[in-house]
């Protein structure tokens, strides 16, 4: 299967690195982004963790009257899921971090969505029976269901970088970037990592106080010295989980900025991945939609007339080599104005395949490599790294596509 750039992946869950305003205002979901993908790409995969994501989603389009919708989009296949059999974690032991996919033998075995999310009991408090017995019958074949094993080696990839300081100031740099843009600080600070080897562990320093975060984000987002590890195994988990179903990435600011550097990396080492989109970052008339979703201004039936109208901005996605950027703008502009969306403003809008983009003292200490997979043991790091960018092969040529720019603004007041 050739990723023909029809299909988006959008992780739903919010946290540190992912949509963060979101969790502190206690939405646990970025039902915006999915709606937003909807618009760009005739086909949406929603990544899910938990049956708490999975209800939630079946919870918001109940309360938009929309359910008889989301049976329209599950049986045409317009929205599927990638599930996750397993957890993504740094494991702290005696103050060291382990990096991990970790995984229950039934899970690993056999596929679980079914009786683990699908058919969990939470569900009947927010749907009737015949709506639940549409909807098992429409997620049918609908569900893509990842193991660890299928991450390869993701995770020492993920703890090498780690080990790199210039790659761990990305890493941190990334989410308070996106927290100073998302509260109108002007000038983010400039992370600067160092690191010492301590026998068998390293110890990580940044000149960032996690705690200061945490207070003016009113402790809501968990930031702490295993979160920045967290961020970066996930990255690897979408680049590859994206890779195996074969579609773009539909991400927001932080993880954007991972993810960007990350492929950026896999396409110098690994020539076979080619670029579609260069580069795209061109200011349109055309509003955020995700934010417009998310604060309840727009619905999900404002979502299917833009849909509707949009299907030029999913045919310039779907082209084959160079595209128009001055086409792409007119039909921003076009659609604004069909749609009446042109009365909420404009925005940035963020385009890559794989280009680079760009106190008090927090540390945190790295163990041995004790989750290492079975095939990568007696193997040097270094060897490992290589074998997680060459798995990729020529079909996969990913956008990363969603990114809508936030310009600094003049301060604001954070959370005391």
């Amino acid at each position: 299967m050739i990723n023909n750039h029809t299909s988006t992946l959008v992780p739903i869950g919010t946290w540190l690195y992912h949509s963060p305003r979101l969790r502190i205002n206690n939405i646990n979901i970025d039902m915006g982004l999915v709606c937003e993908a909807l618009i760009y790409y005739d086909k949406v995969c929603i990544s899910i963790d938990s049956k708490d994501q999975f209800n939630a989603i079946v919870f918001w389009f109940q309360k938009q009257n929309a359910f008889d919708k989301l049976l329209k989009l599950l049986y045409d296949q317009s929205i599927n899921f990638a599930y996750n059999s397993f957890i993504t974690v740094p494991i702290k032991k005696d103050n060291s971090y382990i990096f991990a996919n970790i995984q229950d033998e039934e899970a690993r075995d056999n596929n679980v969505f079914n009786q683990r999310i699908l058919y969990n009991s939470d569900l009947n408090n927010i749907t009737k029976t015949k709506e639940r017995t549409k909807l098992f019958k429409a997620i049918v074949n609908n569900v893509v269901e990842l193991k660890a094993d299928d991450m390869g080696n993701s995770v020492n990839n993920a703890e090498s970088d780690f080990n790199d300081p210039e790659k761990s100031d990305i890493i941190i740099q990334s989410f308070i970037d996106d927290l100073y843009a998302e509260f109108g600080y002007e000038k983010p600070v400039s992370v600067q990592s160092s690191l010492k080897k301590i026998g068998t562990n390293t110890s990580i320093t940044w000149n960032v106080d996690f705690d200061d975060l945490n207070n003016k984000t009113e402790n809501k987002l968990n930031i702490n010295n295993g979160a920045p590890l967290t961020g970066i195994l996930h990255c690897n988990r979408f680049i590859k989980t994206s890779s195996i179903v074969k579609s773009d990435l539909y991400l927001t600011s932080a993880m954007n900025s991972l993810v960007n550097n990350k492929l950026a990396e896999i396409k110098s080492k690994n020539t076979k991945i080619s670029s579609v989109v260069k580069e795209l970052n061109i200011e349109v008339e055309f509003p955020k939609i995700s934010d417009l979703i998310n604060a309840g201004v727009l619905t999900f039936n404002n979502i299917l007339i833009i849909r509707k109208e949009a299907k030029k901005f999913r045919n310039w996605l779907q082209q084959e080599g160079e595209r128009d950027r001055n086409a792409i703008i007119a039909y921003h502009h076009e659609v604004a104005e069909k749609t009446k969306l042109i009365k909420y403003g404009g925005g940035f809008l963020s385009a890559t395949g794989g280009a680079l983009l760009a106190g008090t003292i927090a540390t945190t200490t790295l163990g041995p490599l004790a989750s290492a997979p079975a095939a990568a043991v007696g193997a040097g790091v270094g060897q490992v790294v290589d074998k997680f960018i060459s798995s990729f092969n020529e079909d996969w040529k990913p956008v990363v596509f969603g990114n809508w720019v936030t310009k600094y603004v003049k301060p604001v007041e954070w959370a005391e």
